[in-house]
């Protein structure tokens, strides 16, 4: 039966401990147990609590973490000092075909949308003070509009970026707004803040492009198996006189696909089975 690993709550196999027994290589398992760690803590760890998680002094653990940190994998917060983990991991497993990765879990999902409306529509995830563009389905007719495969785009410009930002936790969202305190303006910033409140109460963002004049943006979260949001589900509507499905109707198309993805990474809304 799989158990759980005392300090970290994983699950492992009796032949997977066996392995790890016969296999060890102590520079590597610190490494590992730090990132594993790490990915299950929305609001990162201070250096010490994560030493105490992990059973191990901060002299154990700090060149390691530094290290880590130095690569890309781990990250700080504005205030320097809480650990989180990057979107490297994410990017390598993206990287690699076979991986069932989020991905290529959306595509079909996202390929369904897309005939259904006859919009584009991407999936985007945060990274940092961006929006990564990880998948992206283009509509079939010849006038569209559609955001490139692996775009990065600034948090504020972007409706999944209020959404994804709204959908973080408090602390998260307060340490990441005090980040954007360098390279935005006062204005700018308080703009952003307003949009991000807005969207915190309705958990959704439906409204005219911050970019593109004439734009209407439909955003929808996607949920993992813990109900976080890891990814926003977007349709850049482009009004033209062959629309099938009006912008009053998209919404609904949305909400089902972002929901069935959703299902897919394990989520499940309260009461339901």
């Amino acid at each position: 039966m799989p158990r759980a690993a005392p300090e970290t709550g994983l699950l492992e196999t009796a032949d997977t401990a066996d392995r790890q027994t016969r296999y060890r290589v102590p520079a590597v398992d610190k490494a590992l147990d730090i990132l594993e760690l790490l990915s299950m803590e929305a609001n990162g760890l201070p250096m010490a609590t994560l030493a105490e998680r992990l059973d191990r002094t901060i002299s154990e653990i700090y060149r390691t973490v530094q290290l880590l940190e130095a690569r890309g994998y781990l990250e700080r917060n504005a205030d320097g000092d809480r650990y989180s983990v990057t979107m490297k991991l994410f990017r390598l497993a993206h990287a690699m075909p076979r991986v069932h990765s989020l991905a290529s879990l959306a595509t079909p999902i996202m390929e369904q949308l897309t005939r259904e409306i006859e919009q584009s529509c991407h999936l985007a995830v945060l990274d940092g003070l961006d929006i990564l563009i990880i998948a992206q389905v283009t509509s079939p007719l010849p006038r569209q509009y559609s955001v490139t495969l692996g775009a990065r785009l600034p948090v504020w410009e972007a409706s999944s970026g209020n959404l994804l930002l709204a959908l973080l936790p408090e602390a998260k969202r307060e340490a990441l707004f005090r980040s954007l305190t360098r390279i935005v303006s006062p204005d700018t910033l308080q703009q952003f803040r307003e949009r991000v409140a807005e969207v915190t109460l309705s958990g959704r963002e439906e409204r005219e492009s911050y970019i593109v004049s004439g734009l209407l943006t439909f955003s929808r979260p996607i949920f993992n198996h813990f109900g976080s949001a890891v990814a926003a589900l977007t349709v850049p509507f482009l009004h033209h006189k062959r629309v099938v499905v009006p912008p009053q109707e998209v919404s609904g198309h949305l909400e089902a696909a972002a929901r069935k993805l959703s299902r897919e990474l394990g989520y499940r809304e309260p009461g339901e089975a």
